[in-house]
């Protein structure tokens, strides 16, 4: 797939990945982006690495994972990231936790075994997966499981009418989980999983006919979601989702080449240290109800996008967002 150039590129390039033919996995809260072998061999012979992307020198570092004495080799899914520790789901139907060892280059393996996701059922042609705390959210167009982690149980629960739908669509907003996909492998739907009450419920959002979505990011403190989607299988456009209001825009903007994933990133620490030293300079004093509204409205956020072939890219979310309040719906 191509992306259609309609304005002067305003992206920024980034390092790409070193290695080829590998999957990327992002979480928000950890900052953590990291590239993993499509096959990981767990042996004491061959030491596999994992890469992890530092976004303050825009670099890769590499993690040698430790060998352990299982010797069967492992094809691997990304799953899902929760703070130092990346889940993958295998093909022998597990769980796999790779942990990042602070201050060194190292990272451990452990095997969940009882696990039954059921990643090779039969029919399975979509599936994505997400972690809230310590509980495991993994959907496909087959069925729909909640498993926690610590007490290693497992529930189904009801499966949304998405059957088609691409890995990093499935978002958690809030309270909710948000799956962008296709009804009937052809109608465009955005489907909303109440967590609370345990129910789908279908978005009253107007789409194009034969959009398919790639990949999606909140932005915004969630206030908003990125979505990479495509009309025509050959040429690629950025479209942006306003939560609270339902509207829904192409965002006239060049994507680079083949995009195939998008996140958002931004150091809340940060931004209100920055809000705070931009008060204390211009005002004696100032009402602590107001500094708390200015920080939560002061967002420093970037977007990255990562290509099929590993190329990075970064670009400053207001310029997203300026482009999407003057351009028109669909």
């Amino acid at each position: 797939m191509q992306s259609k150039i309609i304005k002067k590129s305003l992206w920024t390039t980034l390092k790409s990945i070193p290695q080829s033919d590998n999957y990327t996995l992002f979480e928000k809260k950890s900052k953590l982006l990291v590239s993993i072998p499509r096959a990981i061999q767990l042996n004491h012979k061959k030491a596999d690495v994992i890469l992890v992307y530092k976004f303050s020198n825009n670099s890769w570092k590499k993690y040698k994972i430790q060998p352990t004495i299982d010797t069967k080799p492992r094809i691997v899914y990304p799953a899902a990231i929760n703070g130092n520790k990346i889940y993958l789901i295998s093909d022998m139907e597990e769980l796999i936790m790779l942990e990042l060892i602070k201050h060194t280059n190292q990272c451990t393996t452990q095997s969940i075994k009882n696990a039954k996701l059921g990643l090779l059922e039969i029919g399975t042609t979509s599936y994505s997966s997400t972690i809230i705390q310590d509980v495991f959210y993994y959907v496909s167009n087959r069925r729909f499981v909640k498993y926690n982690i610590n007490t290693k149980k497992q529930q189904i629960l009801p499966r949304s009418s998405i059957q088609t739908f691409c890995y990093n669509c499935f978002i958690h907003i809030q309270n909710k989980l948000m799956l962008f996909g296709e009804i009937d492998y052809q109608t465009s739907s955005i489907q909303q999983y109440d967590i609370k009450n345990n129910r789908w419920k279908l978005l009253p959002i107007k789409l194009p006919n034969k959009l398919k979505f790639i990949s999606s990011a909140t932005i915004l403190n969630e206030q908003m979601v990125l979505i990479i989607a495509t009309a025509d299988d050959k040429h690629c456009f950025l479209a942006a989702y306003e939560v609270q209001t339902n509207i829904i825009k192409k965002i006239t903007i060049s994507l680079p080449e083949f995009p195939s994933q998008i996140f958002a990133i931004h150091d809340k620490k940060k931004d209100a240290l920055i809000t705070n030293r931009w008060i204390q300079k211009n005002f004696k004093k100032f009402p602590i109800c107001l500094t708390a509204v200015i920080s939560n409205y002061y967002i420093n956020e970037m977007i990255h996008l990562i290509d099929m072939n590993g190329r990075h890219y970064q670009i400053d979310t207001f310029q997203i967002v300026k482009i999407f309040l003057s351009d028109s719906k669909f």
